[in-house]
């Protein structure tokens, strides 16, 4: 437990963080100096103490910098949207750690491959590939029958001779 020895006060840094803001105490009045050199010194070289000790002595320094007006108490009313969006922020992040204790045992996988470019062949290249695949036109004479020819044919026909012997 960190204490802190102030002139005029004595007690642990969320102690003076309250007296700060109730207005006990003057910003003024307090060393910021001293209070994070005592607040360093009784606190180990563990990364997670110190951890919890920044915010709260980040909020002294706001505390101590801000004008004395804004450290008068506010309305009930004024600090409902604040309670709000702390009550969503910690939503959130009870979120996110469950999804990522959910997600802890999954096996990363590779992004699917990207399509690789076309290829860029010579105008000359690609008219010999299609040319397997090009149609087939035959080339068909041209035909001799016609009118005349068929007229020739039923006469004979009608004449009881019959020219369709190919």
């Amino acid at each position: 437990m960190i204490r802190l020895e102030l002139p005029g006060f004595s007690g642990t840094p969320l102690e003076l963080k309250e007296a700060l803001r109730r207005g006990r105490l003057s910003p003024r009045a307090v060393p910021l100096l001293l209070v994070v050199d005592q607040a360093l010194a009784q606190v180990p070289e563990d990364l997670r103490q110190r951890s919890e000790l920044l915010p709260i002595l980040a909020e002294l320094l706001l505390l101590k910098l801000s004008p004395e007006k804004a450290l008068t108490p506010r309305e009930e009313g004024e600090e409902a949207p604040l309670v709000q969006v702390l009550l969503d922020l910690s939503e959130t992040v009870a979120f996110l750690e469950e999804r990522l204790k959910k997600r802890s045992r999954l096996v990363p996988v590779s992004p699917p491959p990207l399509p690789k470019p076309a290829l860029r062949l010579p105008p000359r290249a690609l008219v010999e590939a299609a040319r397997p695949f090009r149609k087939a036109v035959l080339a068909v004479s041209r035909e001799r029958f016609g009118l005349l020819e068929a007229w020739e044919r039923l006469k004979g026909l009608l004449r009881g001779r019959v020219a369709f012997q190919g």
